[in-house]
């Protein structure tokens, strides 16, 4: 594969970089957007807000991602994005980032005469607790103040038109704390590309500009090198269940319905301590261990197939009467194509699919461990390289520019999980901003992380995410190595976890 690897980083045999080559001095660069990139439900803003515990120079942070954004094909995030009469998408880089054209939008909140306990949004972010708990979070509009400035574009279209960068910098500076919003168009990259950004981001400001990573595939996109499928995506959405015509007709029907006179999703944030998640993790998986032997079979799950479980339960159990579910997972298959992409590689674009678990609502209402098993077989089952590779090219060759890529699957009346997780982009452990310190912010004696470090972190679209659905993002693990997840749910199955939240307190 080392020709794939040269054609993907552009580089020639005597080490020079093909892409610094050729381009005029004065001419602008253009990189293009990948296929997968190109999707409906990428061509949205991804935000996020970053919660420190430490003072940091916020000049540091905007100063050292800017410098980032200069290195290599990491200019590809620098750039300006640009429509085509087909609806297809460019990016365009400047020869220079100048102040008239920076790479990144910048804004810096400076409320250094306040504690961040004295601001009436950022002291309702969700702090580590003694005891696992559900923490309620701030209404959306007050939200969006600590992810994106004011004036922030409510449509890619619209940060088309003004011309401005793919990223967004929005910096609130307290006394003791510092809420860093993140913002960037998702058609840049998908969550393990922004690990790896803040990964390198860390570097610059470390001053280890050598040791940041080439970017691969910027101008090239590796799917392209996908075997051929000889399967029917078509057919495989329909073996899945897919809602279609009068079945699909009676879900959104329903759907509308329970909008109207059902409850209201409400975003909440779920912490669990260490001691109390390893509990939890080890009763499921010792379950399956117990169903194994039975079977006299090896069996497996994840961390996230045993939490998913847990809460599915809870959801199913919530339902005024029984309902089959459907658990619409995203998969990063950078983690699936291991003989075409190497995890230490950098790659800024998507390389996201869906994956289905459909549950009968028995299934749904009954023991983990089973639910846990049948959630990592139908997930492996469908994100084969096989599988992987007919997505792709399903995408390619069918769904236009800016159309949606997502197809529902399972019951009319099933309730559909939105499911989303982080755990392998190690999103905390890839931050280290110690360099930007000016003072901390908590003393030694109370604080569970290093210097420099996330506390938490948290995940909201600019935009309301889909009604009808139930949405978890599984954030991943603090320093302490206890788990934070959130989630748009009802107060039914918010209260339901409360009690399962109470009993993990009181086992031992």
């Amino acid at each position: 594969m080392n020709y794939v690897r040269e054609w993907l980083f552009g580089a020639k045999g005597n080490g020079d970089l093909i892409n610094e080559l050729k381009r005029p001095v004065n001419e602008p660069d253009m990189y293009p957007v990948h296929t997968v990139d190109h999707i409906k439900e990428c061509q949205t803003f991804v935000a996020m807000i970053m919660l420190f515990n430490d003072v940091l120079d916020a000049d540091m942070l905007n100063d050292s991602l800017s410098r980032l954004l200069e290195i290599g094909d990491w200019r590809k995030l620098g750039g300006r994005l640009k429509r085509g009469v087909d609806g297809g998408l460019q990016i365009q880089v400047p020869p220079k980032f100048t102040a008239e054209q920076p790479a990144i939008t910048y804004t810096h909140i400076c409320l250094t005469h306040m504690k961040i306990s004295d601001h009436p949004v950022a002291k309702r972010l969700p702090t580590r607790t003694g005891d696992p708990s559900i923490q309620t979070l701030p209404e959306s509009a007050e939200f969006r103040t600590l992810q994106v400035r004011e004036d922030f574009p409510t449509s890619l279209d619209a940060l088309i038109a003004a011309d401005l960068p793919q990223i967004s910098l929005h910096v609130h500076s307290f006394r003791d704390a510092t809420v860093v919003g993140f913002a960037w168009a998702h058609t840049a990259m998908d969550g393990v590309g922004w690990a790896a950004l803040l990964r390198s981001w860390s570097l610059v400001m470390a001053g280890q500009v050598e040791k940041v990573p080439l970017v691969a595939g910027a101008r090239h996109d590796i799917l392209s090198h996908l075997p051929p499928s000889d399967s029917d995506q078509e057919k495989l959405f329909d073996s899945q269940g897919r809602l279609r015509n009068l079945r699909l007709a009676k879900f959104i029907c329903r759907s509308g319905w329970e909008k109207l006179t059902g409850p209201a999703k409400v975003l909440r944030a779920m912490y669990i301590p260490k001691v109390k998640y390893d509990m939890l993790v080890k009763r499921i998986k010792d379950q399956v261990s117990r169903i194994a032997t039975d079977v006299n079979d090896k069996l497996y799950i994840s961390e996230v197939d045993a939490l998913i479980a847990w809460i599915t339960r809870q959801i199913a159990l919530s339902q005024p009467r029984p309902r089959p579910v459907t658990i619409m997972s995203i998969i990063n298959y950078r983690f699936r194509l291991k003989d075409l992409l190497r995890l230490d590689d950098v790659y800024l674009q998507n390389l996201l699919m869906l994956s289905y678990t459909l549950l009968s609502a028995q299934e749904a209402r009954g023991a983990v461990a089973p639910l846990a098993l049948s959630h990592r077989a139908q997930v492996m089952e469908q994100t084969t390289e096989p599988r992987v590779a007919s997505f792709v090219q399903w995408v390619s060759k069918h769904i236009d520019k800016g159309k949606s890529a997502i197809r529902l699957c399972g019951e009319p009346d099933s309730i559909m999980i939105w499911l989303n997780s982080f755990t392998k982009a190690e999103i905390m452990k890839m931050t280290d901003f110690a360099p930007a310190v000016l003072r901390p912010g908590e003393g030694e004696e109370t604080r569970s992380n290093p210097s420099g470090t996330m506390v938490n972190w948290i995940f909201k679209d600019v935009n309301e995410p889909m009604p009808y659905m139930d949405a978890l993002h599984i954030l991943g693990k603090d320093h302490s190595g206890g788990a934070w997840i959130e989630g748009y749910l009802s107060l039914e199955v918010w209260d339901a976890l409360e009690q399962q939240m109470k009993l993990l307190i009181e086992q031992s």
